[in-house]
């Protein structure tokens, strides 16, 4: 009979570790190592740190991550890497690419925290491994499992804001989780149900409404555009559903089979404004549907011999109503598709060496309106090499030269070094180094985008003749840890990126409509440093602090890159009373300014057909808004810009606490943007807002908890992932 566990076991991360206690870490070099051995600095965010610090979803699981900065986008949230932009992080689940980008960003809201075991963050190029997209790093989602015969946990939360911002709206969330193991299979299911009312940071005052109906008769130059402007919202009324099942299987004493399977569904609702006065009830609707079969064989010597399929497909609906009129109506479709094919052995060929060789391949194709002929189809393919060469008997020295030639039916062949290094000086100390090139090939949007937007008078077209951005990349790292309960590691950076895509202004755009088109001008780098540390010096209570700083540049222009704070701190301070099993979770990020680009205006500037134009308010209207300005723009095609310093961000503080005095309960509220900051322009996150909410947690006793069905058959992601 199966007997009820105590909570803290429940509450233990359901990690893999080696024999010493160390945690397997899987994305740094394509393979299961103990985080102690690997090469690549693999950061870890585990279960528990997900749940301590109350994170919804991907985006929140992050944020506190040095290096790591989320940005509100288009369509949910994204993540900035080393001061890169979204596109240069390639972002894994259980290993398979995540499709469906927005504006070139993946939303990490599309995540759920109940679908995550743990995060693993490699940073720096990663495109020897990984190919096209991995310039800034990795993140790979490891979705859930459980080692026990049984396990169930269910989650229930509820929260809202202020009324002005969140009317009578709330937000609610309940997810579950049920593992059933055996000594031959395993399966596990993770379901979730969210949905929000939105918020807005403009909201209409009774007041506002009056205002709109009565200034006009009253007021003969009263502006109803500016009381207009405040009937959008700010954060989307949303519902979404989620559901995933990994399974396991044992075949043979030597060979066994995971599959993978999730399922995502969003319906989403905003009002958005574009001026002069329209204002637009803009529909989203999107399923998102990945799966994947993975067989490996379990080698002497710790090798293994794995293979594996996955399919993956984005489809987003976009309905757009323009209230009183039915021009510029629309609706309009985007279905991803990706087939992905990896292979992949790992063997000690030669003494003092183990050698990764594999081979990849990918299917993607876009079917979407708004791209040229409504379809777009490319392939690659690719191989790579990798040798860990231990140069001392002790495998305190360890040099990793790896290399990936990747074959791409559009861009032609593409290679892709690295070099890595580690030693450990003493026990106590390790040391890395890595050097990388990195690619990314140009999106289907890139390469065919095809829209108009009337309203506002321009057009954008894509450019078949665009080349892969490239990149040169340099880490180097220390981790200290001189006692059990202290851990510093610092790590400084060095990217540079060219052949950088962005848009340019056509002269021959319509005499309507301003035309833009991608194209490969610009270059770029980013450098700086990242420091953490953890302490835990008195009894229930632990310490961390981050600081990372950040230095970019666009080297057109010789300008920061916009939107990245050059300093930023973090500290996570937590503490339990044992007796009654009381605790909190205080996370809190500091920024420091970001830049943010403007047009310089121009006194004269050149004409696209020849000729000199003439402004002579240029130079009064930005010196009123404390901006530079140029006497005379030869090239109105790229205009030069400036840029002000702002801090849209500044100190960001959430607050959370429980109560798991309750065997196999945990009663919790919290607390987010505890400090209510906000900028409605340049940070439209969400105001202060309030939650509370119970966890259940059940767990059968397993008299052999740390028992695996065998070594390769990893019980914290599926075995396509062991690289």
């Amino acid at each position: 009979m199966l007997a009820l566990a105590s909570f803290e076991i429940v509450a233990q991360p359901s990690l893999r570790y080696d024999q010493e206690g160390n945690e397997v870490v899987v994305t740094g070099e394509r393979r299961e190592r103990s985080s102690r051995d690997s090469v690549a600095q693999t950061e870890v965010i585990t279960r528990q740190e997900i749940l301590d610090s109350g994170s919804e979803n991907l985006a929140e699981a992050l944020e506190n991550q040095a290096g790591v900065e989320i940005r509100a986008g288009i369509r949910g949230r994204f993540l900035q890497l080393q001061g890169l932009d979204p596109q240069y992080t390639l972002i894994l689940v259980n290993g398979q690419r995540v499709v469906g980008r927005l504006d070139n960003a993946t939303d990490l809201t599309r995540i759920k925290a109940e679908e995550i075991e743990r995060i693993e963050i490699v940073k720096g190029a990663s495109s020897a491994l990984y190919g096209s997209d991995a310039i800034a790093g990795v993140i790979n989602i490891i979705t859930r499992t459980s080692r026990r015969p049984v396990e169930a946990e269910v989650i229930t939360t509820f929260g809202t804001g202020r009324r002005a911002n969140f009317g009578t709206g709330n937000e609610t969330s309940t997810s579950a989780f049920v593992g059933i193991n055996s000594d031959f299979a395993s399966n596990n299911f993770t379901a979730g149900w969210h949905r929000s009312d939105g918020y807005d940071l403009t909201p209409i005052t009774r007041t506002t409404r009056l205002t709109q109906q009565l200034g006009p008769a009253y007021l003969p130059l009263f502006d109803s555009d500016r009381i207009a402007a405040l009937e959008g919202t700010t954060g989307p009324a949303y519902s979404d559903l989620n559901f995933g099942n990994t399974g396991q299987y044992r075949l043979t004493e030597n060979l066994a089979l995971n599959t993978n399977l999730t399922y995502r569904y969003l319906d989403e609702s905003r009002v958005d404004v574009a001026p002069p006065r329209q204002i637009v009830d803009r529909y989203n609707k999107s399923h998102d549907f990945a799966g994947g079969l993975a067989p490996v064989y379990a080698l002497s010597d710790g090798g293994s011999v794995r293979a594996s399929y996955g399919y993956s497909r984005f489809f987003d609906e976009i309905k757009q109503d323009h209230r009183g009129t039915e021009l510029g109506d629309s609706v309009s479709n985007q279905d991803e598709r990706a087939h992905e094919f990896r292979s992949q052995l790992d063997y000690a060929f030669f003494h003092d060496h183990f050698t990764t060789v594999g081979a990849d391949g990918i299917v993607e194709e876009l079917i979407s309106p708004r791209v040229r002929n409504n379809y777009a189809y490319r392939h690659r393919m690719a191989a790579f090499l990798q040798d860990e060469w231990s140069l001392s008997s002790a495998r305190k020295m360890v040099l990793v030269p790896g290399v990936r030639v990747e074959q791409d039916s559009q861009f032609g062949s593409q290679t892709t070094p690295k070099l890595a290094f580690r030693v450990d000086p003493t026990s106590q100390l390790k040391l890395r180094a890595s050097a990388g090139a990195g690619y990314r090939a140009p999106s289907f949007k890139d390469l065919y985008l095809t829209f108009q937007n009337p309203g506002v008078g321009y057009e954008v077209v894509g450019n078949t003749d665009l080349k892969p951005e490239r990149s040169r990349n340099y880490n180097a790292g220390a981790e200290y840890e001189p006692m059990s309960w202290v851990y510093t590691s610092v790590n400084v950076f060095y990217n540079r990126i060219t052949n950088l895509i962005d848009f340019v202004r056509l002269t021959q755009g319509s005499a309507e409509l301003t035309k833009y088109q991608t194209t490969n001008i610009r270059q770029a780098y980013t450098r700086g440093a990242e420091l953490m540390g953890d302490v835990q010096v008195l009894d229930g209570w632990t310490f961390g602090a981050g600081y990372t700083l950040t230095d970019t540049r666009d080297m057109d222009q010789g300008i920061p890159l916009e939107g990245r704070s050059k300093h930023r701190g973090t500290l996570r301070v937590g503490y339990q009373y044992k007796p009654l099993k009381l605790g909190f979770e205080l996370r809190a990020s500091v920024f420091g300014t970001q830049a943010y680009w403007y047009q310089k205006q121009a006194v004269y500037t050149l004409g696209n057909r020849g000729g000199i134009t003439y402004n002579p308010n240029a130079a009064l209207v930005a010196l009123a808004r404390g901006q530079e300005f140029l006497l005379f723009e030869k090239n109105p095609d790229f205009p030069r810009q400036g840029y002000i310093l702002r801090n849209a961000y500044r100190n960001q503080l959430d607050l959370r606490v429980y109560s798991r005095t309750f065997e196999n309960y945990e009663l919790f509220a919290g607390v987010s943007n505890l400090l209510d900051v906000y900028d409605v322009a340049r940070n439209p996150q969400r105001p202060r807002y309030y939650y509370f909410g119970l966890r259940a947690a059940y767990k059968a006793a397993d008299p052999a908890q740390d028992r695996h069905l065998q070594p390769q058959f990893e019980s914290s992601r599926p075995l396509d992932l062991i690289r």
